[in-house]
């Protein structure tokens, strides 16, 4: 499960500087720092990608989608993405913003609704700007980067205030694409509620009824309202918060398996190794043994621009 920092360790040519506060970044990508064949759907972040030159392929659910110049590509946290290929000549921009601070924050409504959009009106996580739109666009993820690259007293406000805008001139853009909206707003504040309820209620409560009660809705409507508008269920949301913190603590910490299991709220140890392989594909134990050793034999270096 990928997170800000881990991408840009994963990328070529990238430095710690080109992360804010371990939460933001906003990249200028070429064709070789593209980390292709990678598969993105644990990634806790959501991005943007505007091609600027060349072209862009990815799997969404199995579907090949090509992105083009001026295409833009939205991504949420747990969508089944993997990079395939790019032209020798392709040059983007791609902002990355971790969930917990779209989670935290009043950016959560505009970056869900932004992310979800294309799928939820166009069936495909893509738009097509014009050449004034993508220039619109452009210009504000570069002025992220750059004041992500030079500090200053106000960087946080700053950045809050770029990425907000970044999100409000991008709905007004989707919003003109499409004359009759397939969701609701109603619908789109359930989403929203209970993409907040999320993370603070997921390691106690893995289940249906308790997000339904707290939203005062049905089970049978929220998995609805969830799966137009993402095209996943909600325990898909519930068991991809689970995997992504028992990762983390996999990684981070030395709790035993019995601990976390604890921690988790599973109803014992065996439960919670059950629920990590089918997440997975390794038990937990294994899982941070692999970890360990990739650590030791593959330290993150990162190379000064």
């Amino acid at each position: 499960m990928y997170t800000v920092e881990e991408i840009i360790g994963l990328a070529d040519g990238y430095s710690p500087n080109e992360v804010w506060n371990g939460n933001l970044a906003c990249l200028l990508v070429n064709a070789r720092q593209i980390m292709a064949n990678k598969d993105f759907e644990g990634a806790s972040v959501f991005s943007f990608v505007l091609v600027r030159r060349g072209h862009l392929s990815l799997e969404y659910k199995g579907q090949r989608i090509d992105l083009k110049k001026n295409d833009m590509h939205t991504y949420a946290p747990g969508m089944p993405t993997r990079m395939l290929d790019t032209s020798s000549d392709y040059e983007g921009f791609c902002l990355i913003i971790e969930e917990k601070m779209v989670a935290e924050t009043p950016l959560m409504h505009h970056f869900v609704r932004t992310a979800y959009f294309p799928i939820t009106e166009l069936s495909q996580p893509k738009i097509t700007l014009t050449d004034e739109q993508a220039d619109q666009m452009a210009g504000l993820l570069l002025m992220l980067r750059q004041h992500i690259y030079n500090p200053s007293t106000f960087q946080r406000e700053a950045l809050y205030a770029l990425c907000e805008v970044f999100s409000i001139d991008l709905l007004n853009i989707q919003n003109m694409m499409v004359e009759n909206h397939r969701v609701t707003t109603r619908a789109e504040e359930i989403f929203t509620a209970f993409l907040q309820l999320l993370p603070t209620s997921y390691m106690e409560h893995h289940d249906l009824h308790f997000y339904a009660e707290r939203l005062n809705i049905t089970t049978t409507y929220l998995s609805r309202i969830v799966k137009q508008i993402s095209g996943r269920t909600v325990m898909d949301f519930i068991e991809h918060s689970l995997a992504t913190e028992a990762i983390w603590r996999l990684k981070t910490t030395d709790r035993s398996i019995t601990q976390l299991a604890n921690e988790f709220h599973f109803s014992d140890q065996a439960a919670f190794t059950k629920f990590f392989t089918r997440m997975k594909g390794i038990p937990p134990r294994e899982f941070r043994k692999n970890q360990l050793e990739f650590n030791q034999h593959h330290p993150v270096v990162f190379r000064l621009p």
